[in-house]
């Protein structure tokens, strides 16, 4: 049984009723502006039977408040969002929940968004563009170790540079490039 509000949108009613058998899976949750892609995701990652989507949120806020009330394995995060962006959404879900793994969906190459992103402490970063399989193997590769190297040394950020100028070469390939 499927339990929706009157919209047709999943309900956390599910989790009460669910007879899911997929507790071993994957956790996520997905976090974008725009319902139709957050509402196709879903559908599709549902169908790995390795995934089970926790929640949805429309923006930064609602993805901090749920990310630490859901405790996701990933989240999956865009990065222009109301109320609060992608990267503070990101920093912040970090602070709270250490051992979620963020894996940054954007429609922005720029390579300043991704050491923005992985200075924040996303360990993917994917372009819209790809295909839904490079998607679920991106999932499926976020490791569960912390972030390698420090991000306040010197070192650390001609690092974050070195993947910000592999990315957007990447990106010209028209290829995902994985943070860690």
């Amino acid at each position: 049984m499927v339990v929706t509000d009157v919209l047709g949108s999943y309900h956390p009613l599910n989790e009460v009723f669910s007879t899911d058998s997929r507790k071993g899976c994957r956790s996520l949750l997905i976090v974008d502006d725009h319902a139709i892609l957050r509402e196709c995701l879903r559908r599709r990652l549902e169908l790995e039977s390795d995934f089970r989507v926790d929640g949805e949120a429309a923006d930064g806020r609602e993805a901090v408040i749920l990310a630490s009330e859901l405790r996701p394995d990933v989240v999956i995060m865009d990065i222009c969002l109301p109320r609060l962006n992608g990267l503070e959404a990101t920093r912040q879900i970090m602070r709270l929940l250490p051992t979620t793994r963020v894996l940054i969906l954007s429609a922005h190459g720029d390579s300043a968004y991704v050491a923005r992103a992985a200075e924040a402490g996303a360990v993917s970063y994917l372009l819209k563009t790809e295909s839904m399989n490079t998607l679920c193997e991106a999932i499926r590769g976020t490791k569960a170790s912390a972030w390698t190297g420090s991000r306040d040394t010197q070192e650390g950020k001609r690092g974050l540079k070195r993947l910000a100028d592999g990315f957007a070469t990447a990106v010209a390939k028209q290829s995902y490039f994985r943070v860690l």
